[in-house]
């Protein structure tokens, strides 16, 4: 979720866990601390500053340093039998599909007022076999818990993420195959709900 930012995140970016699964061969965690950023206001204003910087360490190794300071180490193996520093310029490519959809649908959610006490999103992929090896399939699996969770806002909170406020997954798809799935469980009654969300359910 960048800039310009959609005018119902501001007040509702209280704290919720949000746990984003990206399932490759080589997962690896990456903490960083978050310090507060805001978006200009006005009609289509964006705050653009500073460059992000890599800086190589050893082997593919770098340090990445964002325009709003956060580090982040990423990594591939030379050899098999390496230890990567951090995770691939791809698996972070999931990670910022992941992270963007997750932040907008939460946020939306909150606006209509549903009482979401967990959220995990998961992420599985296809990848071409041939070089550059791009991602071709993307699945996104919306995990929610909470209690008289709504299908329907469910449905929509996703799919106005994919049609209106993710950039990420805007500048992904349609080139690669991106779905959604989505499951609810209800704390109170214990049921489970679960289905695909589609760009018509924004209607």
């Amino acid at each position: 979720m960048d800039c310009p930012c959609p005018p119902f995140i501001s007040p509702l970016l209280d704290a919720l866990p949000i746990r984003l699964l990206v399932h490759t061969s080589s997962y690896h965690d990456v903490a960083v601390e978050m310090p507060r950023t805001t978006c200009e206001k006005g009609a289509g204003a964006m705050a653009v500053s500073g460059e992000t910087i890599l800086r190589l360490h050893e082997g593919l190794h770098f340090e990445a340093t964002t325009p709003s300071g956060f580090r982040i180490d990423i990594d591939s193996r030379v050899e098999p039998a390496d230890a990567p520093a951090g995770p691939s310029p791809m698996e972070l490519q999931l990670v910022a599909l992941g992270g963007c959809t997750a932040m907008d649908v939460v946020s939306i959610l909150r606006k209509m007022r549903q009482e979401v006490a967990g959220y995990e999103v998961g992420l599985t992929y296809t990848r071409a076999k041939a070089h550059p090896k791009v991602y071709t399939a993307v699945r996104i699996e919306h995990r929610l818990r909470g209690r008289s969770i709504g299908e329907s806002q469910v449905r929509r909170a996703i799919a106005l993420t994919i049609t209106r406020y993710c950039p990420v997954f805007a500048m992904l798809f349609p080139k690669v195959a991106i779905t959604e799935h989505y499951t609810i469980s209800d704390e109170t009654t214990a049921a489970v709900t679960s289905g695909d969300a589609t760009a018509g359910d924004a209607a």
